[in-house]
């Protein structure tokens, strides 16, 4: 189960907005801008994926096949973080 790291998180962000121009869409860059400036603000990082895989799944079904590997590897990345708070939900595991 993936715990919710705040640099691993970081990590994936920046690598993704650190991408050359054109490969992910304006929208994203700036969306992805501000989630990493409110990244160290937040308390609940699990709340903060959730909210963050919106936009980043709606990038993925826009590109389709030509998804860079730093979109996909967030995307898994939240998915990941998304599984693991459903399982502490059912209180199969824990955060």
């Amino acid at each position: 189960m993936k715990q919710a790291n705040k640099e691993e998180m970081y990590s994936y962000i920046s690598q993704l907005y650190n991408l050359p121009d054109g490969i992910i869409s304006i929208q994203l860059k700036e969306i992805l801008f501000d989630f990493a400036s409110r990244l160290d603000r937040t308390e609940n990082l699990y709340i903060f994926a959730g909210q963050l895989s919106r936009y980043v799944n709606v990038e993925i079904t826009a590109l389709t096949y030509r998804s860079p590997k730093e979109l996909v590897d967030l995307s898994r990345y939240l998915i990941s973080l998304a599984e693991n708070r459903r399982m502490a939900d059912m209180g199969l595991s824990k955060y």
